[in-house]
């Protein structure tokens, strides 16, 4: 404690009252040391006359100390607060080179400012409010996490009701059957499809038949009420012929626009000869 007396009243004398508080023992002093500080200290403190001196002279100058209206409160709030917290709240010179060398002689410093003792109590307030609202948060994750699972789960793996089972099961059936999975080809592309899929029209049902007409006409080419259509495709009920359209190629005739992979959309090659579609199959 009596070093750190020391260096505080180093701090706070000028170098013109040190070397008059020490005149009486006659300190070897050159006139280096008059003349630099940092010289005249490192004489002083070869001297344990001088240090005594010097601590005298410190006391004169230095306040005394501020009682703070609840001392209680002042030191609850100090052992809250880290030593860079004292910084933090205090800002930028309010301690000095040596009062930031040690905890000690920052509370020192703290307990000799009203200013500095209402900026740590204020501080180690929101402190103490802060940690108070994390453990509140982490308790209601806590609460949250243990909190019972919905009635849903509790009949997780139970037997379904029978009823349930021949629902599911009929619903499989129906999107299985044949009637279901039974393909189709579409009259306009080719396409080979899901009949649930495309539509089932008749030829004279087909709006915008001119999108379905070829550019070029080619002699071996086949038209069905002057469109190009994929004729294999084609079937008819009573008297009149019907075909299945897919769901891209109905769209564009709809609104007027030639198919982009229909026959029409220059697509069309011949029929392929027996011979060539024996060996494709």
């Amino acid at each position: 404690m009596a070093g750190n007396q020391f260096e505080n009243a180093l701090e706070r004398l000028s170098m013109k009252v040190i070397v008059a508080v020490t005149e009486d023992i006659e300190l070897p002093l050159t006139r280096n040391s008059k003349r630099k500080r940092s010289a005249l200290l490192d004489t002083v403190r070869d001297s344990e006359a001088a240090r005594q001196l010097i601590i005298a002279a410190g006391k004169k100058k230095t306040p005394d100390v501020v009682e703070t209206s609840n001392p209680s409160e002042l030191h609850h709030a100090l052992q809250q607060l880290t030593v860079k917290e004292y910084l933090t709240t205090a800002g930028g010179g309010k301690f000095s080179r040596v009062n930031k060398r040690r905890r000690s002689t920052l509370i020192e410093a703290v307990e000799r400012s009203p200013e500095l003792q209402k900026l740590m109590i204020s501080a180690a307030a929101a402190k103490e409010e802060r940690v108070h609202e994390d453990r509140e948060r982490a308790l209601k994750r806590v609460c949250l996490q243990q909190e019972p699972q919905s009635t849903d789960d509790d009949h997780f793996l139970e037997e379904v009701e029978k009823s349930v089972h021949e629902k599911c099961l009929s619903n499989f059936i129906d999107r299985t059957e044949n009637d279901a999975t039974r393909q189709a080809v579409c009259i306009t592309c080719a396409g080979e499809y899901f009949a649930s899929e495309a539509t089932e029209i008749a030829l004279r049902d087909i709006h915008n038949k001119n999108v379905l007409r070829p550019f070029q006409v080619h002699p071996h080419q086949k038209l069905l009420d002057d469109m190009l259509l994929y004729h294999q495709a084609v079937f008819n009920k009573g008297e009149d012929p019907y075909g299945y359209i897919c769901g891209s190629c109905l769209d564009n005739i709809n609104v007027n626009k030639t198919p982009m992979l229909s026959l029409a959309n220059n697509l069309w090659v011949r029929e392929i000869p027996n011979e060539l579609a024996m060996l494709v199959s």
